[in-house]
């Protein structure tokens, strides 16, 4: 029997898994050496690729904004970030002068943790702090994309005299990766460029990890090259949230070059699918509610047999979360009738109803959470467990006990690739040479 732990909530969970069932574990590739967030700030600020050096983007007399996208603001991140905004006092720019431009997402992921929230609170409250809002915010047009989406952008990035977009890379489930370009469209982007730029979003090359031919992540790029970013900073963290390396100079080519080394970090290779996988939304902040949880299923997926079973460990302390994403899966039972109507009228939220639908289709999903069973079993059609072992156990007698696991300890920076078969292989049920085992 094999015990392992898992992230849920502010806390760790456990399954217990017979040997003989267990196909593997699947961690990223690479843990990531952690460094110091001013020692990685300063060498990538010192070596930018394809722009000036920070010292002639801003000048004197000047009034810069730094926009952030976080998926993730923890204590390294904010220090990187902290260190960036030093950097430019100690060029001659008041702090009163400073503009922070938080992503739409970015606001939400520091309200999410308390102690996340205060540290925010005690290191930028010297700055001038905007929150982008996508319906609310007053935006101006700066281009339109080949695909003729007008790019509408929040008036105080687009005036400024100075920009620089500080960003963390993960992995996305439809951008292929999120941060660099993400910053622009969506995150401070005007609701209606959103919805027209993310309806593609149907489109079968959308997937997790891929950017090349991938046209929602095409017109992301294609609206960065209009917001004319004077220095992008992408950070990338691992699973314990510590800095590994920071990129800096022109952001679509800082945002490339982090996210291949993030895709690297987080490729793990598997020989066989799985009649049972069971994956961890990776703990707070990512599994505050179903909304921000249910992201984190493609991985499985990737993983998982058809007609097989996906238990979702998430704790989902505030329910479902998102409105739109409640209606839209109450409101649709077919996949191709959504489809239909995101084409015609993409919202905000919708796409992590589709995911689901997606999901459910393949596997049968066990959650494993706090919510009521009312939402998650009548309205997302659910099966639920309060403990793991109680998920794998009802699994098990559906599908059957000699049943086959796979387990992904931490899902948002997990990406399984299948191995190709060579001529004449035959399964082994036995563990993966490439999982790790603990």
């Amino acid at each position: 029997m094999v015990e392992i732990w898992l992230p849920y909530g502010g806390t760790e969970t456990f399954v217990s898994v017979n040997d003989e069932n267990l196909l593997g574990i699947l961690r990223p590739k690479s843990e990531g050496v952690a460094v110091d967030p001013r020692v990685a700030v300063d060498s990538a600020l010192q070596n930018p690729s394809g722009t000036e050096p920070l010292d002639k983007i801003v000048l004197q007399g000047t009034k810069p904004v730094v926009l952030l996208e976080l998926s993730s603001p923890g204590a390294q991140n904010i220090a990187a970030v902290s260190h960036v905004l030093e950097r430019l006092c100690e060029k001659g720019i008041p702090s009163g002068d400073i503009r922070v431009l938080l992503a739409s997402e970015t606001g939400d992921s520091i309200r999410a943790n308390k102690e996340v929230s205060n540290l925010w609170s005690d290191v930028f409250s010297k700055y001038s702090t905007v929150e982008h809002e996508p319906t609310s915010s007053e935006c101006v047009e700066i281009g339109k994309t080949s695909k003729g989406v007008r790019v509408l952008v929040n008036k105080v990035f687009a005036e400024a005299d100075s920009r620089i977009v500080i960003s963390d890379v993960s992995l996305h489930r439809f951008f292929g990766l999120k941060g660099g370009c993400s910053s622009i469209l969506p995150g401070i982007a005007n609701v209606d460029t959103i919805k027209r730029n993310h309806a593609m979003m149907v489109n079968p090359n959308v997937q997790i990890g891929v950017q090349q031919g991938n046209p929602v992540y095409e017109g992301m790029q294609e609206a960065t090259g209009f917001a004319k970013v004077d220095l992008g900073i992408c950070l990338i963290a691992n699973a314990k949230g510590e800095l590994v390396k920071a990129y800096a100079g022109n952001l679509v080519e800082s945002f490339h070059a982090a996210s291949q080394e993030y895709r690297d970090m987080c490729t793990t290779s598997f020989k066989e699918k799985s009649q049972i996988v069971i994956a961890s939304a990776g703990g707070s902040p990512y599994d505050r509610d179903l909304y921000h949880a249910c992201t984190w299923l493609e991985g499985a997926l990737r993983v998982v047999k058809d007609d097989g079973a996906i238990i979702l460990v998430a704790e989902c302390p505030g329910a479902y979360g998102n409105k739109t994403f409640y209606e839209w899966t109450k409101n649709f039972r077919e996949l191709k009738e959504m489809q239909s109507e995101i084409r015609k009228k993409y919202a905000l939220g919708s796409e992590v109803a589709y995911q689901l639908l997606k999901a459910r289709e393949k596997a049968k999903i066990y959650l494993v959470s706090v919510m009521p069973d009312y939402y998650a079993s009548s309205v997302f059609k659910l099966k639920t467990a309060r403990t793991t072992n109680g998920a794998l156990q009802s699994a098990q007698r559906v599908l059957g006990k000699d049943s086959k696991i796979m387990v992904l300890p931490y899902a948002p920076m997990t990406f399984p690739v299948q191995e190709e078969k060579p001529q004449g292989y035959e399964p082994q049920h036995s563990y993966h040479a490439t999982s790790e085992l603990s």
